[in-house]
């Protein structure tokens, strides 16, 4: 997917990530995930 992330950023990816699934009750597609990266890296 060609994602760049800082040190800290995978933790904070996997953890929306893992908050997004369980809310959704499934698994997330590609854009779901990518837009979770893309709110992660904007952050900091």
């Amino acid at each position: 997917m060609g994602i760049a992330l800082t040190a800290e950023q995978p933790q904070a990816v996997l953890s929306r990530v893992k908050r997004a699934g369980v809310e959704k009750r499934g698994l997330l597609t590609d854009a779901e995930f990518r837009s979770i990266v893309d709110q992660v890296q904007n952050a900091a």
